[in-house]
């Protein structure tokens, strides 16, 4: 199958979301409305995420992974399955995920972080900062009851 041009604007547009979802999220933002349902970092630690995520968006910001991400060429796009049906099939998984959320679907939380994980690790390694987004999203994990 050939690579579609479309699919890096998938990639893109999920790298963007990943993006606000973990900024609403590590800064505590109860009035900001995300397609994905929030997991808010515990009480006990929004200072601290607060400070996280600053450090992290001065030094990652959003543009940084648009580049980096347009760069991507066929090979990688294929060894990792960041294309056409592969690609397709990753993003509903998410968008389940999310849905399931939204609906109050008991274990969400899990779901959604994981459905999360298996994307940004195909894209991740190629990515400035990809640890560093990762870990700040595996922190939220606090917050699962």
């Amino acid at each position: 199958m050939e690579i579609d041009k479309n699919d890096k604007k998938l990639i893109l547009e999920f790298i963007h979301d990943l993006h606000s979802w973990l900024k609403i999220s590590l800064l505590h933002l109860k009035n900001k409305e995300h397609k994905w349902p929030i997991i808010p970092v515990r009480e006990d630690l929004v200072q601290e995420a607060t400070s996280a995520w600053q450090e992290f968006e001065k030094d990652f910001p959003p543009e940084r992974f648009t580049k980096s991400i347009t760069r991507f060429g066929e090979k990688r796009l294929r060894a990792h399955g960041l294309y056409g049906a592969q690609l397709r099939y990753k993003l509903k998984a998410v968008e389940i995920a999310a849905d399931d959320g939204i609906k109050g679907i008991k274990g969400w939380k899990r779901k959604l972080i994981d459905m999360l994980d298996i994307l940004l690790e195909s894209i991740g390694s190629g990515l400035p900062g990809y640890g560093a987004l990762k870990e700040l999203k595996d922190t939220l994990l606090l917050g699962i009851d």
